[in-house]
């Protein structure tokens, strides 16, 4: 006696196996995607606020985290304030000194020019929160962190003598 299987209904079952497995990964696939974007264009918009922002207030005030925090986010519309977190500021203090010395031509005369001036230079750690798609094990609360370094005029005095 021979006896046939029967193959009826088999794709159905293949394809109820594998179908949820290619869907689990394209979402895994979309979610590292939306990560490595929002990643760099975090960077990009700390780098462009920290370009754009007047540090001195931050600098005079007494909690400079929170004040480099606030201004980065004012500063930056695309950027979600909780999601930022500044620590390890440090601001560093540097006097330069520069003399020119020019002779005039028309006369015997010798023009100094000099200039001195004091920078700050603030350094901080901006850590910030990528948003997710799903939030599901390690791509919850994945983090990212950034320095940034930003030099501030002081003061700043030249003088002329003849």
């Amino acid at each position: 006696m021979v006896r046939v299987h029967s193959e009826k209904g088999s794709e159905v079952l293949e394809a109820a196996i594998v179908l949820p497995m290619l869907i689990v990964l394209a979402f895994c696939l979309i979610q590292v995607c939306l990560i490595a974007y929002e990643g760099t264009a975090m960077s990009a918009a700390i780098e462009s606020a920290a370009m754009k922002s007047d540090f001195s207030a931050a600098i005079a005030s007494g909690n400079v985290n929170q004040a480099v925090k606030d201004e980065l986010a004012s500063n930056t519309p695309g950027i979600v304030k909780d999601n930022i977190t500044v620590t390890n500021s440090k601001v560093s203090y540097s006097d330069r000194s520069d003399e020119a010395t020019v002779t005039d031509t028309g006369s015997t005369g010798i023009t100094i020019i000099s200039k001195s001036s004091t920078t700050a230079l603030l350094e901080s750690t901006v850590d910030y929160k990528i948003p997710t798609l799903i939030s599901v094990g390690s791509f919850d609360g994945i983090k990212m962190s950034k320095t940034i370094k930003v030099e501030v005029p002081v003061s700043e005095k030249m003088e002329v003598s003849r």
